[in-house]
């Protein structure tokens, strides 16, 4: 493949060198990409709930 091609579409996919990955204080992981060829913002989360999850102390809060 063409080197120039290659490096002009490498960051068109989510991958290790373009995904910044920030743990917050309260335990949340956010992973964020940069897109500036689009003036939008998508937001997606995913949180590990229920009662399996429960500590032993604090049970029925999950």
């Amino acid at each position: 493949m063409d080197q120039r091609i290659y490096n002009e579409h490498r960051n068109a996919l989510p991958g290790p060198d373009n995904i910044t990955r920030v743990r917050l204080e309260n335990g949340i992981t956010v992973l964020s990409r940069s897109n500036f060829n689009s003036p939008s913002l998508s937001i997606k989360g995913y949180f590990s709930s229920g009662s399996i999850f429960d500590p032993d102390e604090k049970l029925g809060l999950g």
